[in-house]
C-alpha cells in the first residue's frame, strides 16, 4: 500500500507541476519495491539464528532499499514543497517522510529491537497522514 500511496502522490496534480517531485517519488517507489522484495527474502531466513550468516546477510541488505526510499522521498519532497501550491502541513508532509528515514528511522533500526519498531510505527503514521492528505479535497489550494 505504501507503493500505491507514493505512486498516487507522484501522479497527483500537485506533483505534476514539478519534474523534481515526479523523479524523486519515482525513485521512492523503486526503493519501496526493493524493500518489498527484501521482506520476501527475509522469509527465507525466518528460521535462522539471528547470528547466522544468512540472517546477517538479510539484515545488511535492508540498508540499500532504505537509502533509496529516503533519497527519493527527500528529492520528491523538496520538489513538492517548492511547486505544489499547497500551504501548511500538506506542503511539507512528503519532505517529512524523507527526512524521517534518515533522522529517526535508520538510527533506530540499528538500536535495540524496540526502538526500531517504534520508529517504523512513527513512519507508518506519516504514511497514514499522506493517505489522508491524498483522500481529502483541498479547497482553494489551502489546508
Amino acid at each position: 500500500m505504501l507503493v500505491v500511496g507514493v505512486l498516487a502522490l507522484a501522479r497527483s496534480e500537485w506533483s505534476r507541476r514539478s519534474r523534481l517531485a515526479r523523479i524523486g517519488f519515482g525513485i521512492g517507489v523503486v526503493g519501496l519495491l526493493a524493500l518489498t522484495a527484501m521482506e520476501v527474502l527475509a522469509l527465507t531466513a525466518a528460521n535462522s539464528a539471528t547470528t547466522s550468516a544468512e540472517a546477517q546477510l538479510v539484515k545488511n541488505l535492508y540498508g540499500a532499499p532504505s537509502m533509496i526510499i529516503g533519497f527519493g522521498l527527500l528529492i520528491g519532497g523538496i520538489g513538492f514543497a517548492r511547486s505544489s501550491g499547497l500551504t501548511g502541513r500538506r506542503r511539507w508532509l512528503p519532505l517529512a517522510l524523507g527526512i524521517f528515514v534518515f533522522v529517526p528511522l535508520l538510527p533506530a533500526v540499528f538500536a535495540p529491537f524496540a526502538f526500531g519498531r517504534i520508529a517504523i510505527a512513527g513512519w507508518m503514521m506519516l504514511f497514514a497522514a499522506l493517505g489522508w492528505m491524498l483522500a481529502r479535497p483541498v479547497p482553494d489550494g489551502r489546508v
